[in-house]
């Protein structure tokens, strides 16, 4: 038969779920699935053929397998950043879990929607080196249905999150912030286990940095280590995993960081994001004014 999740991760991307999903796995008493972004939900949404992601659960025997290995934990759940930017998969949630806990974790919109372009430079996906000619193609990538390179869609929370408040009861959402992972981890896991009804005197180990953006020295040497190829498939059974893991570390921490986003791009997106912004102050209850002072 197998199970649904009692708990959801909906994103945002580029704004720390990877780390969350990293920092609950650590807890005894949380189980967190093996493929971190099923994308399932948005399976059930769009044909697969119209999903730009490789990797993506549509079997709903194969979804709930991913929480067989669940034992003595209390909750158990998974993290897909794109939950949170298809209005249909909200409807979908609920229609198989409406008692599902939902957390949302929202970094200012002009920074992520940079980081995003600066992951998919990292990644070898994006053809643009320049982040002002990439934000004027989103419409027509968006036309293209291109929305691993959507920098600005994502960045909408209000319009996102209010999808989800339309169906589900305040008490099973959770909105966290980036800034309050980054500025006191501790307090915000600590609340996070407290949503979940875990114990929360559970000491987190923050040490490592999951999930980083840097430049990588070689695009294709990144590509090779990290898509799936038949050399890459041969290697995997005979290269210990112990190096495999240098070389990524090598490939990945080693690299340069990028520069900050120019600060007159920032600008211009705060102006197109204000509305939405303030909108989502109301919807959250949280003061945002430090998302719209372009020096922050």
């Amino acid at each position: 038969m197998g199970r649904y999740p009692n708990f959801l991760i909906i994103g945002a991307a580029k704004s720390g779920t990877t780390s969350l999903y990293q920092y609950l796995k650590q807890h005894p008493e949380i189980y967190m699935s093996s493929s971190k972004e099923p994308h399932f939900f948005v399976a059930q949404c769009i044909p697969r053929d119209k999903i730009p992601l490789r990797e993506v659960v549509t079997d709903l025997a194969e979804y709930k397998k991913l929480f067989d290995g669940v034992t003595k934990e209390k909750v158990f759940g998974e993290a897909t950043s794109t939950y949170l930017t298809y209005p249909q998969v909200a409807e979908k949630i609920y229609q198989h879990i409406p008692n599902i806990k939902l957390i949302a974790i929202l970094r200012n919109p002009a920074e992520r929607a940079y980081s995003a372009f600066t992951y998919a430079l990292q990644l070898g996906t994006e053809t643009c080196q320049n982040f002002e000619e990439a934000l004027a193609k989103d419409q027509e990538r968006k036309k293209q249905n291109q929305a691993c390179k959507e920098y600005r869609e994502r960045g909408y929370y209000f319009a996102h999150l209010q999808n989800y408040y339309k169906l589900f009861p305040r008490e099973q959402i959770k909105v966290c912030l980036y800034d309050d992972l980054r500025q006191n981890p501790r307090e915000l896991l600590k609340s996070i286990f407290q949503f979940l009804e875990v114990d929360g005197s559970f000491t987190v180990n923050f040490e490592q940095i999951y999930n980083p953006t840097r430049k990588v020295r070689s695009n294709l040497l990144y590509r090779f280590l990290t898509q799936p190829n038949p050399l890459h498939r041969f290697l995997l059974k005979v290269i210990p995993l112990k190096v495999r893991k240098m070389f990524r570390v090598y490939e990945r921490t080693l690299g340069e960081k990028f520069p900050p986003i120019p600060e007159n791009i920032k600008m211009q997106l705060l102006k197109e994001y204000r509305e939405d912004i303030l909108k989502l102050q109301d919807l959250i209850g949280r003061d945002l004014s430090m998302w719209l002072v372009p020096h922050l």
